[in-house]
């Protein structure tokens, strides 16, 4: 029966926002959509080993109807359209480059970024892979000859700019920016979670996008604005004392975070924070319903 999104009981790992602007969020391994416009909540995927399939930790839009969804160990290719499902990378052998389908993921995809050629980019928290549209695999971070600091600091999530650079969070209030074509990082902003040194990200990156102008946002106790050239930050609203988990941008730059069971929205020109999806109780009820009163 129709549920309000408010009122359901949501767990969420990640979210992406489709090219209409509905949001689509995967709790456990459940992927729920909110239409653009709509209070009203849907499952549009369940995992097919039920509630011992892999949890979904990232996920980004190829098109309209296609959905990439990260898991443990395995990235898997989501047909909206008919509920379909083929693997796109991870297998049950280490790491190799070549095909995806032959290689394995290292450890839990901790997020999923697409450039503007197409090429899709995972963050296992470890090894940063860059999987062609054709299927083909590569590491192009994580290695020795490429390390990557932010591993040790736990590093979260992975957004790509309008040029296909890469850039990713870490618990330790750094951002880290990752060339795509020499896979070296290089701290792009951040203190070290000093709230008192500029540029201060004021708190570990629990979440991370960008968008096509190089702007890059980034989620903690506030939503911060990275602006290229001097990577000043600018703090554009303030979410203490969510516990956000991940970020997606509209374009009205509106913001939508994971919290605890629970998805708000920011206002992106007042800042203000309301309930969008999720009780803040755990639960699976209210499918079809007003996604303010489901369980998620």
């Amino acid at each position: 029966q129709p549920c309000p999104a408010s009122e359901a009981n949501l767990s969420p790992q990640a979210m992406a926002l489709d090219p209409a602007g509905d949001l689509f969020e995967a709790s456990g391994n459940s992927v729920f959509e909110i239409p653009a416009g709509s209070n009203l909540i849907h499952l549009v995927y369940r995992g097919p080993g039920g509630e011992q399939s892999a949890i979904i930790l990232g996920m980004c839009f190829t098109s309209a109807q296609t959905l990439i969804l990260a898991g443990t160990g395995v990235v898997v290719r989501l047909d909206l359209s008919s509920g379909e499902t083929t693997a796109v990378a991870g297998a049950a052998v280490p790491y190799a480059a070549g095909p995806a389908l032959d290689s394995q993921i290292h450890a839990n995809p901790l997020g999923l970024a697409l450039d503007p050629d197409g090429d899709l980019f995972v963050n296992d928290s470890m090894w940063i892979y860059k999987i062609r549209p054709a299927g083909s695999e590569s590491v192009i971070a994580g290695e020795a000859a490429n390390p990557l600091p932010a591993s040790r600091h736990g590093l979260r999530g992975i957004a790509a700019d309008g040029a296909g650079d890469l850039y990713l969070g870490d618990s330790d209030g750094y951002v880290w920016q990752v060339n795509r074509d020499t896979g070296r990082s290089s701290v792009y902003a951040g203190n070290g979670n000093d709230p008192y040194v500029t540029p201060s990200i004021l708190g570990g990156v629990a979440g991370i996008t960008a968008d096509g102008t190089g702007d890059v946002f980034t989620v903690s106790y506030a939503i911060s604005e990275i602006t290229p050239g001097d990577a000043s930050v600018l703090t554009l609203a303030n979410t203490f004392p969510t516990d956000s988990r991940c970020l997606a941008r509209d374009a009205q730059n509106n913001f939508y975070l994971c919290g605890i069971n629970q998805v708000e929205r920011v206002d992106g020109k007042t800042g203000a924070m309301t309930a969008y999806a999720g009780t803040g109780v755990s639960g699976d009820s209210g499918d079809d319903g007003p996604a303010t009163a489901a369980e998620i």
